[in-house]
């Protein structure tokens, strides 16, 4: 188990042909993404933009910063333009802030909420809006 986070994820591809969500998980368990294509080309879409944040945010180490986010979600857009589809993007951030605290940020593109979760809760602590 991560010192950030417990992370599990469950994806139904309904009656679709081909799975269209994507998604990753940084071995730290500190950043996770979560993508969910639509329409003809979703599957490449999703697959895409998870490969692209993925790439910035684990491999090289990009910082989690609402300035770096609008220029990194802007580009996968413009990346994805030629696709017959597109997909959400959500993000969560889970660290430590300066005095020791965890800390949890999130961003997304699209109608994808994440829920911050409580285990001892049937009930979530609170909703990305």
């Amino acid at each position: 188990m991560s010192e950030f986070a417990e992370v599990y994820h469950a994806s139904a591809i309904g009656p679709r042909s081909v799975q269209q969500d994507a998604f990753f998980v940084a071995p730290e368990g500190h950043l996770i993404g979560v993508f969910d294509g639509h329409f003809s080309d979703g599957d490449r879409a999703s697959r895409g933009a998870s490969e692209a944040l993925r790439s910035k945010y684990i491999d090289h180490g990009r910082d989690f910063t609402p300035t770096n986010l609008g220029a990194d979600f802007d580009s996968v857009d413009v990346g994805l333009s030629g696709l017959d589809g597109g997909t959400t993007a959500t993000l969560v951030s889970v660290g430590r802030n300066p005095l020791g605290d965890r800390v949890v940020n999130t961003a997304w593109v699209g109608d994808s909420p994440a829920y911050l979760l409580n285990p001892a809760s049937q009930y979530p602590v609170g909703r990305a809006l």
